[in-house]
């Protein structure tokens, strides 16, 4: 997993990179930015000239280094003009904004003291939880098999290796009554390559999932009605 960090402030940007083999300074890009006593529309021309060049080294380097995130700092303003600006062009692209006391080295190393890289894996798994969710909930209202929901059928899908994604609510999983019972069905799915995703209950589909049975399943194939029947 590889991890792109911009720490930003007008006139100044650093770039690095966070993958499983440490922290990397990329380049450093700096522009003078005339004071606030210029007249408004040419500091603007000054400071679009300077995003612009920034916004260009990310794009490349998103692209060629296929990372999973952008986190964007800095002290001021500019984090959030350029975050609007990728936006603008890569919808998709995942941006996590975060204060910074400098737009230096000085000021990744800070956002990466946060733990950052925590922060955000975990952050992209939840919205990744939402989407299976939302998926089992389009293939329920299609009248697609390809779904399991509940406890019960959950497990009979993972028995014959069908489940590709799971999403267990953080209640369930807590639950001590069910906890070994859980702990051996993710074991399972892994084994046969499923994805397994816990979804906290600050997240908007919480209570969509809890009235699943806290627990639902994205299958790779139909099982048919033998396995799997709902009362």
């Amino acid at each position: 997993r590889k991890i792109l960090i911009v720490a930003i402030d007008y006139g100044e940007a650093t770039i690095a990179i966070l993958s499983s083999t440490g922290v990397h300074e990329l380049m450093t890009i700096g522009h003078s930015i005339p004071g606030k006593s210029m007249e408004h529309s040419k500091r603007r021309e000054y400071i679009a000239k300077f995003l612009n060049e920034v916004m260009s080294a990310v794009e490349k380097i998103y692209n060629r280094e296929k990372v999973e995130a952008l986190v964007i700092a800095g002290p001021g303003l500019a984090k959030k003009e350029l975050e609007r600006m990728l936006r603008s062009r890569y919808s998709t692209m995942k941006v996590v904004i975060e204060d910074a006391t400098s737009s230096s080295i000085s000021g990744v190393y800070e956002v990466l003291r946060r733990g950052i890289e925590r922060k955000i894996l975990g952050y992209f798994e939840a919205i990744e939880a939402q989407e299976v969710i939302e998926e089992v909930l389009r293939r329920l209202s299609k009248g697609d098999s390809r779904v399991a929901y509940g406890l019960d059928d959950v497990k009979m899908a993972a028995k014959i290796g069908a489940i590709e994604s799971l999403v267990v609510s953080e209640r369930l999983f807590r639950d001590p009554t069910k906890y070994a019972e859980i702990v051996e069905l993710v074991d399972a799915i892994e084994r046969s390559g499923g994805r397994v995703l816990i979804m906290g209950r600050n997240f908007e589909l919480f209570q969509t999932l809890q009235s699943l049975g806290g627990i639902v399943a994205k299958l790779r194939f139909p099982i048919g009605h033998f396995f799997i029947s709902k009362e």
